[in-house]
């Protein structure tokens, strides 16, 4: 959550061509299950899905269909002080949510049916990304990420970007400002780990 994982299904719907996706965010493994099959690819988009990756691979062992997973990353502090539309003036995600997706994330990213995305890269090289997994789906593209608010997203929820723009490098560092110096310390005090974290996922040296 507050990774990117909205802006790249958006990127997505918009530019690939024959994906379903959903307005909303659904689980993947119903979804799986019973969906129609009327495009060459479906996805689903849900940040607590992380914690459900082997039950899709399971259903899909024995099925002719291929899956695979897109996990977003972006700097822990600015996951720790982003805010989202629907709770104006309060930090999105807290500590233990945060450490929770992140133990998932250690124990998937290495797999070879999982590609990870930054979030800095995708707002700053977009079309780099649309490189990157137009070779690990074998997708046909329409057209490139960066102009991906061209395409029809009327069926789209936005709410989670704050509104629909294109990628947006500002959103990089938003932690530095003065106003999440209480919020940074906060986060320093219950989660002591986090400079080696940073260090560790290389947002720091």
């Amino acid at each position: 959550p507050r990774a990117g994982s909205t802006l790249l299904q958006l990127m997505i719907t918009s530019c690939v061509e024959g994906v379903k996706t959903f307005a909303k965010e659904h689980n993947a493994l119903p979804c799986a299950m019973n969906a129609w099959r009327n495009h060459t690819y479906m996805m689903t988009k849900r940040p607590n899905d992380i914690f459900r990756v082997d039950e899709v691979r399971d259903y899909y062992a024995d099925k002719s269909a291929n899956v695979r997973f897109l996990l977003t990353l972006r700097d822990p502090r600015d996951v720790l002080v982003s805010q989202h539309s629907n709770r104006p003036g309060q930090s999105y995600v807290d500590f233990s949510r945060w450490n929770d997706i992140y133990q998932c994330f250690q124990d998937l990213s290495g797999d070879h049916d999982v590609r990870v995305v930054r979030f800095e890269e995708l707002v700053t090289n977009p079309n780099k990304v649309q490189h990157e997994l137009t070779q690990f789906m074998d997708w046909t593209t329409v057209r490139p990420f960066s102009e991906y608010a061209e395409g029809d997203l009327s069926r789209q929820k936005t709410t989670a970007l704050n509104g629909l723009r294109p990628p947006d490098s500002s959103a990089i560092a938003r932690w530095r400002n003065p106003k999440h110096y209480a919020r940074l310390r906060e986060c320093l005090s219950e989660m002591p780990q986090l400079p080696q974290l940073l260090i560790d996922l290389d947002y720091e040296s």
